[in-house]
């Protein structure tokens, strides 16, 4: 079984294991999709799907103000690729 979402993720089911793969620009798509993925039934999933350099950065530059603010000083956040 295939489906295609809004977000343009592909989710094929083998055997009970959920295949995700696409593309997003909300950092936290990638892991409701997971969740989906469990809640749906699937035993096991292989999350593919790609986070782009724009939402890593826009995540980094939020969790970095964060801390800055919860800890008085300037804190250092760099985004590495795998």
């Amino acid at each position: 079984m295939t489906l295609v979402s809004k977000e343009k993720f592909t989710v094929s089911v083998k055997d009970g294991v959920a295949l995700l793969e696409g593309k997003t620009n909300v950092i936290q798509h990638k892991g409701v999709a997971t969740r989906l993925a469990k809640l749906g039934g699937a035993v096991a999933v292989q999350n593919h799907i790609e986070v782009s350099e724009e939402a890593k950065a826009k995540s980094a530059a939020r969790l970095a103000r964060y801390r800055q603010d919860k800890a008085g000083g300037p804190v250092r956040a760099k985004v590495m690729t795998p």
